[in-house]
């Protein structure tokens, strides 16, 4: 069974001093898996959101890393 959550991804590039824009999205993801990063994310002090963000970011960065 997967759950929709509702992630808040970054819509557009902005200077340093204005805040990033961010739009709802929705992803199914699977039950235990949103438990695991709701669990992360508190121990990290960050809001769910904030986690998957830097998450997926941390992801990208490695992969790119691993093709060069």
């Amino acid at each position: 069974m997967a759950i929709a959550l509702l992630l808040y991804c970054s819509a557009m590039v902005t200077p340093m001093n204005e805040k990033i824009v961010r739009k709802p999205r929705n992803v199914l993801i699977n039950p235990d898996a949103l438990h695991k990063a709701r669990v992360e994310a508190l121990r990290e002090r960050k809001t769910l959101g904030e986690w998957v963000e830097e998450t997926i970011e941390e992801k990208i960065e490695r992969e790119e890393t691993q093709l060069k």
